[in-house]
This record gives C-alpha cells, structure tokens and sequence, in this order.
C-alpha cells in the first residue's frame, strides 16, 4: 500500500448554538460574494497549531461578537465539505447560550434563532445544516 493516496482535508469547527430559554438555534448567512444564500453556523478552520478549544473561542468571538457567553459541551457531528482538492471537514460543536448581545463580524449579514422544526423543513438550509441541528437536539434532550 505505498503508493495508496489519501484525501486532505482542512479542519473547521460549526457553533451549533442552542438557546435554552427559547429553545431556538442560531444560524447565520454568509455574507461572502456567491454565497448569500448560505446559511449555517458561527465557526471557521483551525489554524495550523492552534488547540482546538483556542480556534472555537476565536472564531465565536470573531463571528459573534466579545459579550456572547456560552458552554461548550461537546462534538455532536460532522461533515466533509467542499470540492475535491478544497476539501474541510467540518464539526459541529454543540454550544449552550448563556447570554450576551451577538454582534455578527462582516462575514455574515443575518442572523436568525429558529426552532429544530422550522430548520428541518425550510428549504433554504443545506442538509448538513439540518441534520447537526437535529443530532444537536438529540443530544439535549438526553
């Protein structure tokens, strides 16, 4: 198996962010040009070196804003994103919201909190996007 090949992927981390007193989750648009209509969650690539509860805090307070508190609780699923040769493997991270105003970084220009009804059957949203929203509320209610 020495001349065997394997895929390259970047590695990225996805806030699935869950607010209790709602019972809501928050999604944001991507504002990058040619991906308005993306909708998912707060989050980016690791940075090569960096701890992966480092890279998640970044991000979060990057996309979010510095005031947002929350408690990370854990993995819940993931997904292979992209296009052969710009592949990332995305993982979503199930996130308690604790407070805080959200103040969304120029890479995204919406936000909006929505039950996991109202996800799984808008059309708009990825199927990724539904099912670490579903998983997510799997895990909540365990």
């Amino acid at each position: 198996m020495e001349n065997e090949q394997h895929e390259q992927y970047t590695v990225g981390q996805k806030a699935i962010l869950f607010d209790p007193a709602t019972k809501k989750f928050l999604l944001v648009r991507d504002d990058k040009p040619g991906r308005e209509e993306n909708w998912g969650f707060a989050g980016g690539r690791i940075n090569v070196g960096e701890e992966l509860e480092t890279a998640f805090t970044r991000e979060i307070t990057e996309e979010l804003g510095p005031a947002v508190q929350y408690d990370i609780i854990g993995l819940v699923d993931y997904e292979a994103v992209g296009k052969p040769g710009n592949r990332t493997m995305m993982l979503g991270v199930l996130v308690i919201f604790r407070g805080g105003d959200i103040k969304l970084s120029e890479e995204h220009n919406e936000c909006r909190w929505q039950t996991v009804e109202q996800i799984v059957s808008n059309e708009e949203y990825r199927p990724w996007v539904k099912r670490f929203v579903e998983t997510a509320a799997t895990r909540i209610a365990e």
